[in-house]
Parts: C-alpha cells; sequence; structure tokens
C-alpha cells in the first residue's frame, strides 16, 4: 500500500530548541509504510501486520548525555483482546502486554506501565528508534539520562519540534502524532485523523468568572462554517483528575472527530466547550469525593452555561446540551445525573463512576428521560470491582451500569479496547458523539 504520511523528513531541517540546562536540541519523526527492509528483517511479522515503520529522531550533542529513550503511557505497547480472558466478568487481568516488535493484527494500544524504548546514537549525534506501528495516534516524551557526575540524572521532554498545543501554560504533557489514515485505523480510530480540505472548525481559549470569583479558562470548538444566525447545540467535556482544558482538544481528537463527524453528515450542528475543573478539587479526602460535584454543577450552570450562551449561538434548551468526561470527569457526569439530572439532556461518563451515592435518593423517573452512556477499556481500572480506594463502593463504570438497570433507567454501557487511557476516551467520545448525542 501506498500510504506514506511524512511528518518530518530530517532534524536538520526542523529549528533548534534550547532546554534546560542550556542544550540545544531538535528531533523529527518518519511516518512510512513498512520498507522490504523491515519487511524482511527480524522483526518483520510485526511490520507487516502493523503497516507502518515509524522512525523518531532525536538530536542533542550535549557529551553529558548517557542515554535517551523514547516513552509513552498511552501507546507502543499491546494487548490481544482475545488474550482479555474473563477480565470483564472478574477482573483478573489475564492479558499479556507485548512491545511494538511484537505486534500482530488484532492487538490494540494500551496504557499499562511506561513503555521506553533506548535510542541508538548515530555518528552526527542523532538518536533515534524504528517502531512497527498501526494506524492511530500515540502520544509520546523522550527521557534523557545524564552522566552521574553531570548532576541533571534524568530528565523527562516533550518533542522539542512537536510540543503540545498548550493555552498559555495549560497543555497535555505529551508530544502526539497520527500514524497511518482512516481507511486503516484501528476500530474506533477512523474519525480521528485531521482533514486536508479545509473544511475544519476552529478551536479558540476564553476566560469567564467562576462561582468562587476566579478568572478561568475555556476550551471552545466551533464547526465548520460556523453561523450565528444558526442555533447550535453544546458538549461540556471535563478532564480527569490531573488534566485541564486543552486535553481534550489535543490529544482527545475532539476537532478532528467533530470535523469528521460534521463532514460524514453523522452530527448536528454542535459546539464543543472544554473546562478546568481542578478549580473545585478538595484536598485530604478519598480521592472519589476529591471534587465538589455540587459547586462543579452549581459553576457549569452559573457561569460556563450563561458564559456560553452569551458570547455563542446556542439553545438553551437543557435537553440541546450534554455533559461527558473521562476518570474524574466520569465520576462528575454521573454524579451529576444522578443529583441533579436536569442539567443537561446527555450524559458521557468514560472509564468510572460515582456510585457511593445513595440510589434511593435517586429522582428515577427525571434519569429515565435522559440519555446516560457509559463506557470504559477493556482493561479499565474502571471496570472491575474494588478499585479507586474505596471498594466497598464499587466505583466502577460496570456498578454505575448495574445500578441504573436495576432502577430501570435506559442507558447504553459498552467496552473499548484498552486500559484507562486516551485510546478508549477517544473511541468513547466518537461513539457518543456519533451515536449517541440528539438522537
Amino acid at each position: 500500500m501506498n500510504l506514506s504520511k511524512k511528518l518530518g523528513v530530517s532534524f536538520l531541517c526542523f529549528s533548534m530548541a534550547t532546554l534546560a540546562g542550556g542544550a540545544v536540541a531538535s528531533a523529527a519523526v518518519d511516518v512510512n509504510d513498512a520498507s522490504e527492509e523491515s519487511l524482511s528483517g527480524e522483526y518483520g511479522k510485526a511490520y507487516e501486520a502493523a503497516g507502518y515503520e515509524v522512525t523518531f529522531y532525536y538530536h542533542d550533542e550535549d557529551p553529558a548525555i548517557e542515554k535517551v529513550e523514547l516513552f509513552s503511557q498511552s501507546g507502543f505497547q499491546f494487548f490481544k483482546t482475545l488474550e482479555v480472558g474473563n477480565y470483564i466478568i472478574t477482573g483478573v487481568n489475564q492479558a499479556n502486554i507485548y512491545s511494538a516488535y511484537e505486534y500482530e493484527e488484532g492487538m490494540y494500544p494500551c496504557a499499562g506501565a511506561t513503555c521506553y524504548y533506548e535510542m541508538t546514537k548515530g555518528e552526527d549525534g542523532t538518536y533515534s528508534v524504528t517502531l512497527p506501528l498501526p494506524a492511530t495516534q500515540y502520544l509520546y516524551k523522550y527521557k534523557i539520562t545524564y552522566a552521574e557526575s553531570d548532576g541533571r540524572g534524568e530528565v523527562e521532554i516533550q518533542d522539542p519540534d512537536n510540543p503540545a498545543e498548550s493555552n498559555g501554560d495549560s497543555n497535555s504533557g505529551w508530544s502526539q502524532i497520527y500514524v497511518g489514515d482512516a481507511d486503516h485505523a484501528l476500530k474506533g480510530m477512523e474519525y480521528i485523523y485531521p482533514r486536508e480540505d479545509g473544511k475544519t472548525g476552529t478551536v479558540t481559549y476564553a476566560e469567564y468568572e467562576a462561582l468562587d470569583g476566579t478568572i478561568q479558562p475555556l476550551g471552545i470548538y466551533l464547526p465548520y462554517d460556523y453561523d450565528s444566525s444558526k442555533t447550535y447545540k453544546t458538549v461540556y467535556m471535563s478532564h480527569g483528575a490531573g488534566g485541564n482544558e486543552t486535553e481534550w482538544l489535543s490529544i482527545g481528537s475532539v476537532p478532528n472527530i467533530m470535523d469528521n463527524l460534521y463532514a460524514d453528515g453523522e452530527i448536528e450542528d454542535t459546539i464543543v466547550v472544554t473546562m478546568d475543573n481542578l478549580i473545585w478539587y478538595i484536598p485530604d479526602v478519598p480521592f472519589i469525593s476529591a471534587w465538589d460535584w455540587e459547586k462543579l454543577n452549581e459553576n457549569l450552570l452559573e457561569c460556563i452555561i450563561p458564559y456560553i450562551e452569551e458570547n455563542y449561538s446556542v439553545s438553551s434548551d437543557p435537553d440541546d446540551r450534554a455533559f461527558c468526561g473521562l476518570s474524574m470527569g466520569s465520576i462528575g457526569a454521573s454524579a451529576i445525573v444522578q443529583q441533579w439530572p436536569d442539567s443537561f439532556g446527555y450524559y458521557g461518563c468514560f472509564s468510572a463512576a460515582n456510585n457511593g451515592i445513595d440510589v434511593s435518593t435517586w429522582d428515577v423517573e427525571a434519569m429515565k428521560e435522559k440519555t446516560i452512556f457509559v463506557s470504559a477499556g477493556m482493561l479499565d481500572m474502571a471496570l472491575m470491582n474494588g478499585n479507586y480506594d474505596n471498594p466497598e463502593k464499587d466505583n466502577t463504570s460496570r456498578n454505575f451500569s448495574e445500578h441504573l438497570t436495576e432502577a430501570e433507567i435506559p442507558h447504553t454501557f459498552t467496552t473499548f479496547p484498552g486500559m484507562h487511557d486516551w485510546n478508549v476516551w477517544v473511541a468513547s467520545f466518537t461513539c457518543f458523539a456519533k451515536e449517541i448525542l440528539w438522537q
């Protein structure tokens, strides 16, 4: 297949970046079809199954460097869906984790432990490593190990020539690349790729005054050909425990997903709004209660939504609004639908739920009128019982689904290949947006 998509031609063509300690570095990534040399080499089967070979370059002439490693927490290692076994039922992890060089058709990226690949140093001071990778998105960084006598120890950096998209000081913390295209993407990732026909929406960042009087950021996606004479529906999105307003709009691939859904006629006119919910963090309490859910909901209704309604042409009908989130944001979505169901018409709970709320307090009839989507990864800690820090509450996606079923509240519950990672959350949002929203 002739599907090469070069992301970089040589580190020498890129601007140089000054890193901590005064080091000057540059980097590049080349994505190509698997070459004949790779296909006939030691890992030929992996290259054949993946279809692509991806070479990462890092150039730094600092003599104190002893080692450079490529690493990720959400890719470059894989699991076989057929080996998941009874994890979904019992929480017993029977799946092995494989390196990129062991890739086979039917495998999917997973987070698991941080995955490192040592890079080989060339004569010109360039470090490189080539991996067989299937078509999807990948997050990555470089780990630099300096000589003990140097005193800098180990330093983790983003790709200096491909840094994370930022809103001021806020960013996801990861460099990102897309490998392949929609025609060859892993299942669930068909909509993540940037469009090349100009029919793309816009992403901007704004500020609003929050419930506590502080000025807080918002990320706003407007679809292609946004027209203020139309009335748009809105999706409000939350990050997880350590995230911010940039994540869904960068490594979450939401702008690309929305652009592609629009182009295919798969979604109505919709604006997406992301926020930074860390202002509602409560220290020194159990993890499941670490955000103030009541204030989060109140802030949405009294501050964020009024700001959006004042500045954009959106419907004021709660049934034309959705709230979704990942991990801690998913716990928030589940808490809102249980305690204040009329805040939104649609709820997306991706990887976790707040099951500590007494079911007898639910407004079941109101919840039955809402559209609720619950998801998790096949190997997600948010799928099995007895995790997080409060086992007796079983704060998992599966248990939330069970509570909804017992209360005879219609909902959708599904799993996606992956762990507690962006592969699952991207697939979850794609399904939520395409199959659930405004239906």
